[in-house]
C-alpha cells in the first residue's frame, strides 16, 4: 500500500502549477508573492506515489521564529482537486493522515497555520491537543468582512448596500473639488503616510516595516494588484490611499491608510469605493476587507455591506510570535 510522504520541494514551477490548479489558492500562498511577505519559507509537500496532493509554505522570520507577515492572511495548505473529487469519508481520512505528517514534522519547533475560509474543519488539531502531552495547539477564531457578488450588481446597486453614512461620505467627496483621484505613486509617499497612521495608533514602525511596504509596492508593479488614492490638487499631496492584492475572482484590501489630518472626512471611505469598483471592473466577484475582529473596525467593514467570514489563526503554544 502506497504511503503519503512529506519532503521540502524546490522547484518553483512545481510549486506554481500546483498552485494554478488548487481550489484553496490565496494570492497570500502565490509562490512569487509570499516570498516577498515572508523572509524565509520552507514549501513541504506531500505526495502518493508520484501525485502531490498537498504544499504547505510553513514560513520563518529570524527575528521571531516561524510566523507570518502581518500583510499575509490564509498561509496554509494548499490542496490539489482530489478535496472536491474524493468521496467524503475517504477525503476526511486523507486529510487526517497528511496533518498527522505536519504534525509530527513541525510541532516541536512550531506551527503556524491560518485555515482559510475555503477550509474550516480544524478538528484535527483538535484531536492532537487531546492527545499530546506536550505540544498543544492554540486555535483562534478570527473573522473576516467580503463584499460578495460584485459582478452581480452595478456599480449604484453596489453603493445602494452600504449604510446611510458611507454614502453620504462618498458623495461629500465626489463633490469635494480640491481633491482629485490618482493611481500613480512614489514608494515614499506610501511608506509615510502608512507610517503616519501606524504610529498614531501608538505602534513602533521598524525598517522591517518599511521593507514589507517596499514588496507590497514591488508586487504591484509585477501585476499582482493596484493601488489608489486621493490627492490635493493644491500640492498634489495624498491624503488617502489604499493597495489591493488580487487573486482569482477577490480582490484583498492589505493597505488602507488616511492622513490623520482627513481621517473624519469621509475620503477613506471614498478610495475603498473606487477600489471595490476598480475590483468589479478587473473581473474579480468578491472584496476582502482582510480581517474584522476588532469593535470598531468591524462596524466600519460590515458598514459596505460586507458579510463575515470565520477563519482559523493557529500556532503550537511554544511558538508565542506566529503572527508578526
Amino acid at each position: 500500500m502506497v504511503e503519503f510522504l512529506i519532503s521540502e520541494i524546490e522547484s518553483k514551477e512545481k510549486i506554481l502549477t500546483f498552485w494554478n490548479d488548487s481550489p484553496s489558492r490565496t494570492i497570500f500562498t502565490h509562490p512569487e508573492v509570499l516570498p516577498l511577505m515572508v523572509e524565509n519559507i520552507r514549501w513541504m509537500e506531500v505526495k502518493k506515489g508520484e501525485e502531490i496532493i498537498c504544499i504547505w509554505p510553513i514560513c520563518f522570520s529570524s527575528f521571531r521564529g516561524i510566523g507570518f507577515s502581518r500583510f499575509s492572511y490564509y498561509v496554509g495548505p494548499l490542496w490539489s482537486r482530489l478535496r472536491n473529487e474524493q468521496s467524503i469519508h475517504r477525503w476526511f481520512d486523507n486529510e487526517n493522515k497528511i496533518y498527522q505528517l505536519f504534525f509530527k514534522e513541525f510541532c516541536c519547533s512550531g506551527f503556524p497555520a491560518e485555515i482559510s475560509v475555503t477550509n474550516l474543519d480544524i478538528r484535527p488539531f483538535l484531536w492532537f491537543n487531546i492527545e499530546s502531552n506536550t505540544t498543544k495547539f492554540q486555535i483562534q477564531p478570527r473573522y473576516t468582512a467580503v463584499l460578495k457578488n460584485l459582478q452581480s450588481f452595478s456599480c449604484d446597486e453596489i453603493l445602494s448596500q452600504f449604510n446611510s453614512n458611507r454614502r453620504r461620505e462618498i458623495k461629500k467627496i465626489n463633490n469635494n473639488i480640491s481633491l482629485f483621484v490618482s493611481d500613480i505613486f512614489e514608494i515614499d509617499e506610501l511608506v509615510c503616510l502608512y507610517k503616519m497612521q501606524f504610529e498614531s495608533m501608538g505602534y513602533l514602525f521598524s525598517e522591517m516595516d518599511k521593507y514589507k511596504i517596499e514588496n507590497l509596492f514591488k508586487l504591484v508593479q509585477m501585476g499582482f494588484g493596484f493601488m489608489s488614492a486621493y490627492r490635493l490638487k493644491s500640492n498634489n499631496k495624498i491624503v488617502s490611499a489604499n493597495l489591493i492584492l488580487e487573486c482569482s475572482m477577490t480582490s484583498n484590501l492589505v493597505i488602507n491608510v488616511v492622513d490623520e489630518n482627513y481621517k473624519h472626512s469621509g475620503v477613506g471611505t471614498a478610495t475603498i469605493f473606487n477600489a471595490i469598483i476598480k475590483s468589479k471592473l478587473n473581473g474579480r466577484n468578491n472584496f476582502d476587507f482582510n480581517g474584522a475582529n476588532s469593535q470598531l473596525l468591524s462596524l466600519y467593514k460590515h458598514s459596505f455591506g460586507a458579510v463575515s467570514e470565520l477563519y482559523f489563526d493557529i500556532k503550537t503554544l511554544n511558538n508565542e510570535s506566529a503572527i508578526f
